[in-house]
Formats: structure tokens, C-alpha cells, sequence
């Protein structure tokens, strides 16, 4: 009677298991979803305890094969869209658009997100807080900064693919001595250390001279004092930074040599960074490596007599 009893049992959990088996149980379509490529957050015209924020989707359409194409590959088109709101909270702005969209809002897909370098640090504080608790965010996504409305950073027209493909793209460049890369993640954790100093890669609108239109420039660093936009940091004192920090990898720039110019390519640096106790003071000795293939050698001239 026992051994019956426990085949029944055997029989009924591994009925139980096959149930669990299928992959597919919880599939919704592509064409159902849209998945959020960009977000960007500014502070509200009107009121100043709101936020606006922006998002920005491909547009996925049937192909004529039958199957569905994602459209964000093109901005020249219209092969996405991007829709703003007004809110109190990301999650509530994210609702009221949702009543706009007649697909499913999925972040877990962003590749990245703009903050407006003039949000108030409490806002900031609770942006970043916000984003990183919402259900299904990608906190890999890159964040950036910029002195222009993020809003115009999304609705630029001047790239060859979505805005914020483009940002996603430009930061898998392995030339990215001048920028900085920063995750949302990554941003929210340095907020929370003693000592850490967080920072933002800055990206603005520019105008295009070739196309006649707005384009988006990369470039620089802000620097953030307890969420609060301090000050920033020119493309070439990033540079300089991340040349200290051992972060430069194929890059190529001149070099002033005697009086002419020397120029050199895939340029490479190794940081190690050391503390030293002097009496009640702390030295930090940072001992840097320089790799690099000389391009050019300085032109001399030379005087006749």
C-alpha cells in the first residue's frame, strides 16, 4: 500500500514539474511592446515640483513577408516616436503617457537616459531614486547630462538612427577618451559613497553643418555635488582625466614637441594609485603608464647661413 502510495505521489509531482516545463506560457509579441530606447527627464515649465518626461520608441510595423521589422533604425523617416508629460513622479508621468500609447511601455529595453543639468538637487535625488525601483528598468542603461532640454535631445533630427540609439551606439566606440561612460546604476551608487564625486558624461544639440539641422555632440563631464550640477569639465580636461585614471585606450592626439608638433596614435594608459601616511596627512601617489605609436615627428626647421 505504501509503494502505491508513493508511485501516486511520484506521478503527481512530475505531472506538476511538466506543467512548469513550457517557455512560453508568460510570451507577449514584440508587436505589443514598446520598448522604451530613451527617457529624458526636465523640470516642469509651470510648476516647479513637477517633472516632464520624455520617452522615445521605435516603431515596430508588419513587414510585407509576414513578420515584424523594428523601425528605429532611421530617424529621416519617422520610424519612432517620442511623447512627453507632466507629473509628479516618473511612474505617474509613464501612466499618463501609457493612455497615449496603444502598445504595452517596457523600459527593461532603455539604452539611455538625459537629465537636465538644471534640475534641483532634491529632484535629482528623487529621479534617480525613482528610475532605479521601477519594475523592469534597465539600470544598465547609459546616463547623461546636458545644458540643452533633454527634450530636444530626444526630438533631434539631425542623426542617421533614433537619438538615443545614437547615444547607445556612441558609447560602444572604443576611441571615447573625451566622454566618460556612466550607467544609471552606477550613478546611483556613487551618490549613496563617502568620498565619491558623481559624474555624468554631457551631451548637447548642435547645429549640423552638412544637413542644415540640430545634431547631438558628445563630449565633456559634469560634475555633481550632492545631485547638484557644480561644474564642468571640457572634453579635453576629460581626456586628461581619464588619461590619470588609466581609462585611454586607441586614442590619438598631438603633442607640443620643442616647436613643432608630434602626433601620436593608439595611445594607451595604466593607472595605480597608492596612499602613503605622513604624519596626520595622506598622500595619494598616482604612478601613470603611457603607451603609444608615434604618428608624426615635429617638423624642424632648419636655417641656412
Amino acid at each position: 500500500m505504501k509503494f502505491l502510495t508513493s508511485r501516486w505521489i511520484t506521478l503527481f509531482v512530475s505531472i506538476c514539474l511538466l506543467l512548469l516545463l513550457p517557455g512560453c506560457w508568460d510570451y507577449e509579441s514584440i508587436s505589443t511592446r514598446a520598448s522604451l530606447i530613451g527617457l529624458g527627464i526636465d523640470p516642469a515649465d509651470d510648476d516647479p515640483q513637477k517633472v516632464r518626461v520624455t520617452i522615445q520608441y521605435p516603431i515596430i510595423k508588419p513587414e510585407e513577408s509576414g513578420g515584424m521589422s523594428s523601425s528605429s533604425a532611421s530617424s529621416s523617416t519617422g520610424e519612432y516616436q517620442s511623447l512627453s508629460a507632466e507629473a509628479y513622479s516618473v511612474s505617474e508621468a509613464i501612466k499618463h503617457l501609457q493612455l497615449r500609447v496603444d502598445h504595452q511601455i517596457d523600459p527593461a529595453q532603455l539604452q539611455a537616459i538625459v537629465f537636465n543639468r538644471t534640475l534641483p538637487s532634491e529632484m535629482m535625488d528623487s529621479v534617480v531614486g525613482q528610475l532605479i525601483r521601477l519594475p523592469k528598468m534597465n539600470r544598465l542603461a547609459y546616463v547623461f547630462s546636458t545644458p540643452d532640454s533633454a527634450k530636444d535631445v530626444l526630438t533631434v533630427t539631425g542623426t542617421n538612427t533614433a537619438p538615443m540609439d545614437f547615444l547607445d551606439k556612441s558609447m560602444t566606440y572604443r576611441q571615447r577618451g573625451f566622454i566618460l561612460r556612466r550607467q544609471l546604476w552606477e550613478y546611483w551608487r556613487d551618490t549613496a559613497q563617502v568620498g565619491v564625486v558623481p559624474i555624468l558624461p554631457t551631451v548637447q544639440c548642435v547645429s549640423s553643418e552638412d544637413k542644415g539641422e540640430d545634431t547631438l555632440l558628445l563630449g565633456g563631464t559634469e560634475v555633481y555635488l550632492h545631485n547638484q550640477a557644480a561644474f564642468s569639465l571640457s572634453p579635453q580636461e576629460t581626456f586628461y582625466t581619464q588619461l590619470m585614471d588609466g581609462k585611454v585606450r586607441g586614442m590619438a592626439f598631438d603633442v607640443p614637441l620643442g616647436d613643432g608638433i608630434a602626433s601620436l596614435t593608439d595611445v594607451r594608459s595604466n593607472s595605480t594609485l597608492r596612499c602613503f601616511d605622513q604624519g596626520k596627512n595622506v598622500v595619494l601617489v598616482d604612478r601613470v603608464s603611457i603607451r603609444a605609436t608615434l604618428g608624426k615627428l615635429p617638423v624642424v626647421s632648419r636655417q641656412v647661413v
